[in-house]
């Protein structure tokens, strides 16, 4: 029996129970809501998000399709539905109501004419950047879903530290495709990506002065030229905090290369990708994220430490990950290869 039906407001007892995080009660509640107000769209959009947060797509795509039939031309149903589908890798359907958002918005209607219904393709969707980065992104991720699910086993590549030099990795990637007859389809990179957009980053980048140079990023970032695989990566100790801090909870950093964000989980095809940003330090483990730019001598290293806030969130993860990045070494990581030789070479890890 659900507890919240004769509730005299279950939509707002609802909105109360997911602001707390009782995502379980919440539901009953908002079920309560639809089943005293079926026709009114916004307790079914309720119910779905709360669904989809819980990690229910199924559900919460049901329960937006109700939402839709109340009110078809909502914005942040078709865009809740265009997600739930791409996380279901039901990239027909996530298309559909992506450009659904796209053609009833108000700003960005004229970019979705009706007669590109059924011709759309990836680079339509990068053309949105920077109109707006969500509907983008998930159109991406759409694409690249649907492009990797024609795969049974997916290759791919992991960079250990990128710093800024994206042309060399990406030609021997490519040399590897050529000389093996084989085809990428990621590319991971650890950490030390240095995404540097401009002259400016250049003070946020905690690097010795020898190694301060532009590298090849910005080229990306500007468009001019395009990753050639889908590229994820995470932040390190050598990085533009100041640009990756604007992209905290994850997003694309250029189009086709996307950060990973402080902690966060994504899927990329039936792959769920998990990383933590930022190196360990005890000292600041137990703060907040109180660095803000221009950073000083001391907040230029801090801001790339982890914290237990951001680990916290991902203990909370209920879902098994395939794959977890981190910049820090794995406890223990030595005892697999020859540490004596990584000791005489490096001499400050004998401590």
């Amino acid at each position: 029996m659900n507890p919240y039906v004769g509730h005299q407001n279950p939509l707002k007892e609802g909105q109360e129970l997911f602001r707390k995080g009782l995502l379980s009660e919440a539901v009953l509640a908002l079920e309560a809501e639809v089943m005293k107000s079926p026709e009114k769209a916004e307790g079914w959009r309720l119910l779905g998000i709360t669904h989809a947060e819980n990690d229910d797509d199924q559900q919460a795509i049901a329960a937006m399709m109700c939402a839709q039939e109340a009110d078809p031309t909502n914005l942040e149903v078709l865009l809740a539905l265009g997600v739930s589908h791409t996380n279901e890798l039901e990239q027909t359907a996530a298309i559909k109501y992506l450009y659904g958002w796209l053609r009833h918005h108000p700003k960005y209607g004229t970019l979705a004419p009706p007669e590109l219904a059924n011709s759309l393709y990836y680079a339509d969707a990068l053309d949105l950047k920077p109109n707006y980065v969500r509907a983008w992104a998930n159109m991406g991720i759409s694409y690249t879903n649907q492009y990797c699910a024609q795969f049974k086993t997916m290759k791919i590549a992991v960079e250990g530290c990128m710093h800024g030099d994206l042309d060399k990795v990406y030609d021997t990637i490519k040399y590897i495709e050529n000389t093996r007859n084989i085809k990428i389809d990621l590319l991971l990179c650890y950490g030390d990506f240095q995404a540097v957009r401009n002259g400016k980053d250049m003070d946020s980048l905690n690097v010795a002065t020898k190694y301060r140079e532009m590298k090849s990023f910005w080229i990306y970032y500007l468009g001019q030229e395009v990753a050639p695989i889908p590229t994820i990566f995470i932040g390190g100790n050598n990085e533009a905090s100041n640009y990756l801090w604007e992209l905290y909870y994850g997003g694309w950093a250029a189009p086709n290369i996307y950060f990973l964000g402080y902690a966060v989980v994504v899927k990329f095809g039936n792959i769920r990708i998990n990383g933590l940003s930022g190196i360990y330090n005890a000292p600041n483990y137990c703060l907040g994220h109180h660095e803000r730019p221009p950073y000083n001598d001391n907040t230029i290293r801090s801001v790339y430490h982890v914290r237990e806030y951001d680990v916290h969130k991902l203990m909370h993860l209920e879902k098994l990950i395939d794959i977890f990045l981190s910049h820090d070494w794995p406890l223990s990581i030595t005892d697999y290869g020859n540490w004596q030789q990584l000791v005489c070479c490096k001499k400050t890890f004998q401590r």
